[in-house]
Parts: C-alpha cells; sequence; structure tokens
C-alpha cells in the first residue's frame, strides 16, 4: 500500500495525473465548463452521485457549483476534484474545496490566526466504496494538500467507526497523519421503527402526559412544515428575525443571517425534494424554527433557535415535539440526525447514540503538525479544566449564565419574558 505513485501526465498547471497500483489518480481543478455542465468531469459525477446509493444531497454537483459561485465568497484558492480510475473508467470520486478555519475555533485560549487548507465535500468519497480506492485517493489527497502547501485536509463530523475512519488512521504518518483537534463527541440520533409512531415508547406514560401538557399549555401555535421553493424566502426571513433574538446571537453570533448564500442553499434543497424545515408561531408570531433537510430517509437538522423572549413557554421544546409528531405521521425517515454535539434535549429524544469529530488529515512539514499538535494540546486543556468546574459543580451555572445573562438586559423589552 506504500508504493510510490509517479506523475505520468499534466494537463495544466491545475490538473494532474498519477499512476499507482494499477489505478490512476486524477486532481482537475473546478472551472467555468464544470460550473455550466458543459464538460465530462460533471456528468461522470452527476452519474456516480445518483448510482452511491450512501451519497449525501451535500454531494451533488449542483450543491457544490452553487457554492463555488456564491458571489459572497471570495476563494484565494480553486476548488478541485479527485478521480480515480481502472482501465479509463471512473470508479472513485472527491471533491476538495478550499477551506479557512480560525485557531479560536478550535481552542479559545489560543492567539488568533488562521490555518489554510481544504475540506472533503459531504465527508466522503463517491463510488462503489472499495477500500482500496478510498485509500489511494486519501494517499494522493494528502500528497497533493501537501504540493499546495497549505495545512490539511479537513473531514468534517466523521464517526469513530466509519471506514473512512480506518483508512485516515492507516495514511502512511511519513506522509500525512490524522489529528481530531477538538476530540470525539456524542452524536445523537432517532432510529424510527417500522411503525413511527411506536417511537414514543420509548417514554413513560407520564413523561407523554407531562409533554401533551407542554404543548396543550404554549398557546394559541400553529406548526409550518416548509418543503416548496416558494415557501423558502419568507422562511429565512422569519428564521433570521427569530435567530437575532436567540441565545446564540449573543455567544455566537446570528446563524441565520438571510443572506444569498442561505436562499440559495434551500431553494436547491427544495427544488431537489429535499428540504423539510419547520416554523413554530405563537400568536402568529414567528418563536422558533428548524433548517433541515430529508434525502432517502435520513432528516439531518442543521440549525435550530427560539426567541428568548419566549424562554418561558419553553418554545425550543415544543417545536422538538410538534416536529417530531409530524415526523411520525408524514413521510416518516428512518433515522433523525441530531447533528455533532452534546445537548439535554439531544439524550432526551435521541434512541441512537455514536462519537464523531472533525478529522485533520496534515501533511508532513513541522510548520503544520506543530500547529495541528498545539491546537489538540491547548483544546485537550480547556476540557480538563471544563471537567474541574463540572465536578465542582460551577460549569451548568456559567454556560448557562452565558445563554441567559446576555438577555437580562433585553428580557424586560421582549413579550413572554420568563425563564
Amino acid at each position: 500500500m506504500n508504493q510510490a505513485a509517479t506523475v505520468v501526465a499534466t494537463t495544466s498547471e491545475n490538473a494532474r495525473q498519477i499512476c499507482s497500483r494499477g489505478f490512476e489518480v486524477e486532481f482537475c481543478e473546478l472551472d467555468t465548463s464544470v460550473c455550466e455542465h458543459a464538460s465530462e468531469l460533471y456528468w461522470d459525477w452527476l452519474r456516480f452521485f445518483e448510482n452511491d446509493s450512501g451519497a449525501k444531497i451535500s454531494q451533488h454537483p449542483d450543491h457544490i457549483i452553487a457554492e463555488l459561485t456564491s458571489s459572497e465568497i471570495e476563494r484565494s484558492r480553486p476548488a478541485f476534484s479527485v478521480m480515480c480510475r481502472s482501465e479509463s473508467e471512473c470508479i472513485g470520486l472527491g471533491i476538495l474545496m478550499p477551506k479557512t478555519i480560525g485557531s479560536r475555533e478550535i481552542a479559545k485560549t489560543v492567539p488568533s490566526w488562521n490555518l489554510n487548507g481544504y475540506r472533503l465535500a459531504g465527508n466522503r468519497f463517491l463510488g462503489n466504496g472499495d477500500d482500496r480506492v478510498t485509500q489511494l485517493l486519501l494517499e494522493e489527497t494528502a500528497d497533493f494538500v501537501a504540493k499546495r502547501g497549505v495545512s490539511f485536509l479537513l473531514v468534517e463530523d466523521l464517526e469513530d467507526h466509519d471506514p473512512l475512519w480506518t483508512a485516515l488512521s492507516n495514511v502512511d504518518p511519513r506522509r500525512a497523519r490524522m489529528y481530531v483537534p477538538n476530540g470525539t463527541q456524542e452524536r445523537f440520533r432517532i432510529q424510527f421503527l417500522e411503525n413511527a409512531a411506536d417511537y414514543w415508547s420509548k417514554f413513560s406514560t407520564s413523561t407523554r402526559k407531562k409533554f401533551r401538557k407542554r404543548v396543550r399549555q404554549f398557546g394559541n401555535k400553529k406548526l409550518v412544515r416548509v418543503t416548496q421553493p416558494d415557501e423558502v424566502a419568507d422562511f429565512l426571513e422569519q428564521a433570521h428575525h427569530i435567530s437575532a433574538r436567540s441565545w446564540q446571537a449573543s455567544v455566537l453570533g446570528v446563524r441565520v443571517n438571510n443572506s444569498e448564500s442561505e436562499l440559495r442553499e434551500l431553494l436547491f434543497l427544495a427544488t431537489q425534494g429535499s428540504l423539510r424545515s419547520y416554523l413554530l408561531f405563537l400568536d402568529d408570531a414567528p418563536v422558533a424554527f428548524e433548517i433541515a433537510s430529508q434525502y432517502r430517509g435520513y432528516y439531518s437538522a442543521e440549525e435550530a433557535g427560539f426567541d428568548m423572549g419566549y424562554s418561558g413557554k419553553s418554545p425550543g421544546q415544543v417545536l422538538q415535539l410538534m416536529l417530531l409528531e409530524d415526523l411520525c405521521e408524514f413521510d416518516s425517515p428512518n433515522w433523525y440526525d441530531f447533528g455533532l454535539g452534546d445537548a439535554d434535549y439531544k439524550r432526551m429524544f435521541a434512541n441512537h447514540e455514536s462519537r464523531s469529530g472533525n478529522v485533520w488529515l496534515v501533511p508532513s512539514g513541522i510548520r503544520h503538525r506543530l500547529a495541528a499538535g498545539s491546537l489538540s494540546t491547548a483544546y485537550r486543556a480547556e476540557c480538563g479544566m471544563r471537567s474541574l468546574l463540572n465536578k465542582a459543580g460551577c460549569w451548568r451555572t456559567i454556560r448557562q449564565s452565558l445563554r441567559s445573562g446576555v438577555w437580562s438586559s433585553r428580557a424586560s423589552q421582549q413579550p413572554g419574558t420568563g425563564d
């Protein structure tokens, strides 16, 4: 598996072809011909996507192209495809998107600087899942990243039992080394049974009664399911309104900006029949939202929030209860994925747990590995401090203060104040 690859052809400054182990691996810049659907690559890519049962909607070529052509994104580095062929037949394909990560996205206590690299779109390769092909694509991509002079290949939110995790850990450390700077975190899902309504049987009778009472007492409510292209613009406007009033806005910044790129992405999902998002209204006022997609039986929650002015009525939990009822009754998915990270509500509603993390494949070189290693060390030190505060009974109070304290000066100006 460590046989050296040799460059056998170079078609341009931004395309190269490698021959190794009976396979050919080619890197090509995603140029205007791809964006205009005028290249062989685009149609190979689309065919691969449609034939791969494990493909994610984020790997659809038009989804990537929409991101590449966004006027809001300034790119100092191009995106690339990496394709593996056997006897001229394409058998594996990945898309490498430029990615910049700020050091303080990893650890809050380090100096601020930016690291440039690439991320693997969709966090996987398209193809037939051949382990040899996956390993070769990773190894040649690691060399490619090194030659581009950047710091990492990022695979986001990868589960530690995924075959790609194994392949990453098996890359020759002389070529590249695997890091998980933020470590792994719990990942929670709901697996719906054949009869989705049976999901509620995981809760005791008394808990189900409490849920029904909370929804009943919420008030004059309405849940709106958003799936159609003509619903997207209004939904984004309402979600932005809520996001600006959420606890995340003051701690993390507004998460939904009602931007051109957000509009384009949700319109794409809607035209593909994959948008499934929700708005919760109270007395005709929007109070909570969830942005999500559903593709091939997999419901993926991407972003959620509620107006802190109504926190006393628990709009977040009411939204969760009502949308779960809708998922059980209409076009039920096989899985509901809460996304990376821990939260009390995820633990409450999930019936399946695993671990996942953001994995970096870091090329050889002292500078790259020193940066990744120092960030990993700083993050672990911060986790240790948080663990000590948690054992001392302080961390939960600190976290809640961060969420609610920033609202104390505004609460009196908002309806429904309460905690």
